[in-house]
């Protein structure tokens, strides 16, 4: 019987494993004050990323923003689902906090009325050869906004923006960047010999059962 135990005991942190590479939550990035940073392992078609929430330009926050490869997503359908990943997985409100309808919550966003959350995905240049970012935009609006929750764009902006918060009439105090990172996948080779592992020991389980030990 102690065959037994050690199999079953194996098959489960192997279990566990695989499932903590396939299946783990969403976790939301709350700071102290209540303020909502960004999140850890989202879905976003058939991927797991993690987003941050950051203020500034895209020049900034994006390597220079003046190249395609400062981009984390270069895929308007990818920005388009990392957009809607936000509302289904971030823009909620919970126990941890009001996130949808109150969009000041959000980091970088000090309006109770609307947050924009630009992904920018491509990258362009005007005629004097000054970079422009386009973006899908995330628009958390408030129970005081005229307009709907929306994922929509593209919208395009100069590299140098800036969206960092002022009080003064330009409205970008309701403007902030999702910044997107991708998390590595575990490499083919280790899926393939925990499963060949995990199948392994649940047939080895099964013949142990029709054993006998003596101790």
């Amino acid at each position: 019987m102690r065959a037994i135990y050690v199999s079953r005991y194996v098959l489960t942190i192997t279990f566990m494993l695989l499932t903590k590479f396939s299946f783990a939550a969403p976790i939301l990035n709350i700071s102290q004050d209540g303020q909502l940073l960004g999140a850890r392992n989202l879905p976003v078609l058939g991927f797991i990323y993690n987003v941050e929430f950051v203020d500034g330009t895209c020049a900034d926050n994006f390597i220079g923003c003046d190249e395609l490869s400062d981009l984390p997503i270069t895929d308007i359908d990818l920005a388009r689902a990392a957009g809607e990943a936000l509302f289904d997985f971030v823009f909620i409100d919970s126990p941890l906090g009001n996130f949808n309808t109150d969009p000041s919550l959000t980091f970088g966003c000090n309006s109770p009325i609307s947050c924009g959350l630009n992904i920018p995905y491509n990258i362009v240049f005007t005629a004097g050869g000054f970079p422009v970012y386009q973006a899908i935009q995330a628009a958390n609006h408030g129970p005081d906004s005229t307009f709907n929750d929306i994922v929509g764009g593209p919208v395009s902006q100069g590299a140098g923006t800036d969206f960092a918060p002022r009080n003064d009439s330009t409205g970008f105090d309701s403007l902030a960047f999702a910044s997107f990172t991708r998390v590595p996948e575990p490499p083919t080779y280790l899926m393939f010999l925990l499963g060949s592992l995990l199948i392994f020991i649940f047939q080895s389980s099964r013949t142990e059962v029709c054993r006998i030990y003596k101790f």
